[in-house]
């Protein structure tokens, strides 16, 4: 679904891979130095937010954008510490998806303002 978003609404992106766990991705070519990266948190068989270390670990200068329909408090949190450099719930749509993606390739960062309100009033 992100690559069709991403074909569609930005077409001067270029998607690099996509993958399905935290084994693809981190075994992925060392050439490839992507920009920005989405991460569900719910992958078919394990967690999103495990891969935000290991990706930062491997990619000094990769921005993780961690984009899902299952945002909690604890997990935002998690996303965090993490080190995410932006978080957009699912339901908020294409277009959020599309601002977010520019807005961190301008400012390395985003996290909208419902994110930030629930963070401050946490």
């Amino acid at each position: 679904m992100i690559a069709r978003i991403i074909d569609m609404y930005s077409p001067h992106l270029e998607l690099v891979e996509t993958s399905q766990n935290e084994r693809d991705v981190l075994n992925s070519s060392p050439d490839q130095q992507p920009d920005i990266t989405i991460v569900d948190i719910m992958l078919p068989s394990e967690n999103g937010l495990d891969i935000l270390q290991p990706l930062k670990n491997k990619y000094s200068k990769i921005k993780v954008l961690i984009y899902s329909g299952f945002l909690t408090l604890d997990t935002i949190g998690m996303t965090v510490a993490g080190r995410a450099d932006g978080v957009l719930d699912k339901s908020q749509g294409v277009e959020a998806l599309k601002i977010a993606i520019a807005v961190m390739m301008a400012e390395g960062y985003h996290y909208n303002p419902e994110i930030i309100e629930q963070l401050q009033t946490a």
